[in-house]
């Protein structure tokens, strides 16, 4: 990756604001509950069994980040949910 300036972002140590989730969201054309890893400890002791609203899913998501499907790529105005650094690089971001 040397062509690549990448600034890593712990999210469990990082509070989003909610503009910053949703601008996430809309660069990954996805929805919030899209965003929840089902495995992660947190989701299966306390979502697991609820149906939460958007609104919901984005305050859950603000009070554990450990809840977000990670690694979130961002570059210019897309993003990308990425399993390695090859497949950031075979996606031309």
């Amino acid at each position: 990756m040397k062509h690549y300036h990448v600034k890593a972002l712990d999210v469990r140590k990082h509070t989003f604001t909610e503009w910053q989730l949703e601008e996430i969201l809309e660069r990954l054309e996805m929805e919030p509950d899209d965003l929840i890893n089902q495995r992660s400890a947190v989701y299966l002791e306390e979502y697991v069994d609820v149906e939460l609203s958007r609104e919901d899913v984005l305050k859950a998501i603000r009070k554990h980040t450990d809840l977000i499907r990670t690694p979130v790529a961002i570059y210019h105005d897309a993003a990308r949910l990425i399993g390695s650094s090859y497949e950031f690089i075979k996606k031309e971001m």
